[in-house]
């Protein structure tokens, strides 16, 4: 198992993904990636373009959530940004199946490729938008961790983000 022939690894001195980690310099803490101000117009979709929507207005930060729900749609714990409904524009919305995945609130999912784009309360005047359905840069940050008690065992909240045992309804993160 030497380097693959498809990529470079490209930093020269690091031993290739073969090789034994021990003795090889540790890895540097980045800084966090500066964001910049909070956009007012954002834009996103599903994978195969049959869903776009728009946003015009300002979005709520991110929220990672670590329930199983969201763990079995999307594969990992995804994190969820929030428009208001008067100011969420979609495209293709015949194209989006919602799924009731509680009593009390229902999923987005593309018809055609199955991307995972909403999650909403019923009567509710926000829409929870799937923050990697966003077109970059959002301008968003990581808020919150919820149902962190919740999570699987093959990683770690390591982030320093706060975080959530259950829901974050007794300490919303707003717009």
């Amino acid at each position: 198992y030497g380097a693959s022939d498809y990529y470079d690894i490209g930093n020269p001195g690091v031993p290739p993904y073969s090789a034994p980690s021990s003795g090889a310099r540790p890895i540097p803490v980045e800084p966090a990636p500066d964001h910049g101000p909070a956009l007012t117009d954002h834009e996103g979709g599903c994978e195969c373009g049959a869903v776009h929507f728009r946003v015009q207005g300002k979005m709520r930060d991110s929220v990672v959530c670590h329930c199983s729900q969201c763990r079995r749609t999307h594969g990992h714990a995804p994190g969820y940004s929030k428009a208001r409904t008067a100011e969420l524009t979609i495209e293709g919305e015949g194209n989006v199946a919602w799924y009731a995945s509680s009593k009390e609130a229902k999923r987005g999912f593309c018809r055609k490729c199955g991307s995972s784009l909403f999650w909403r309360v019923e009567n509710s005047d926000g829409v929870s938008v799937n923050a990697g359905s966003l077109k970059t840069p959002t301008g968003l940050n990581t808020a919150r961790h919820i149902f962190a008690a919740d999570k699987v065992d093959f990683y770690e909240i390591a982030d320093g983000v706060p975080q959530d045992p259950g829901s974050m309804s007794g300490n919303p993160v707003t717009f």
